[in-house]
């Protein structure tokens, strides 16, 4: 799970950019094409309220997604870094949708604040878990006799 394809979904200024400079800077490729991706990092700034801006979100998904996994970063425009942006999460019960997150961001750009490092220590941990589990499984399904990796088989020895 490394190549994204980034959906911004309402008016941003352009703060994304620096998140998805930060996601590559980690490993991840940005993919052109939804086609192509492994999962779609979708970009929802809230500009009403935080129901029905992550509900738009979410209706776009249901056309763009297609069972690929989602990692939503829902943004909250403030210019101060220790306001309390409450949690998301609780408005989100798809499956698809692996990790939801909270920012902050004003004009253009994410605040340095300890909410936003949060999100991408969340973000980047959600990686480490999927792609232990994802290891483990094609490893499980490598081995022909589900032995523990890393030990050769036994051959039986006759004297």
């Amino acid at each position: 799970m490394n190549k994204f394809h980034p959906i911004t979904v309402g008016k941003t200024l352009g703060a994304e950019i620096a998140f998805i400079e930060k996601l590559k800077a980690f490993g991840q490729i940005e993919v052109t094409s939804p086609e192509l991706c492994d999962y779609f990092l979708v970009f929802c700034p809230i500009e009403s309220r935080v129901g029905t801006d992550i509900s738009g979100a979410i209706c776009v998904l249901l056309v763009l997604a297609g069972g690929k996994q989602v990692i939503l970063v829902v943004m909250h425009h403030t210019m101060r870094p220790d306001d309390f942006a409450g949690d998301s999460r609780r408005h989100v019960t798809r499956p698809d949708i692996v990790l939801t997150v909270d920012c902050l961001f004003f004009e253009g750009r994410f605040l340095d604040c300890d909410r936003n490092k949060i999100a991408f220590r969340d973000i980047k941990k959600t990686f480490f878990q999927v792609y232990y589990w994802c290891f483990k499984k094609d490893i499980w399904h490598k081995t022909e006799d589900k032995t523990r990796v890393g030990y050769p088989k036994m051959k039986s020895k006759t004297f």
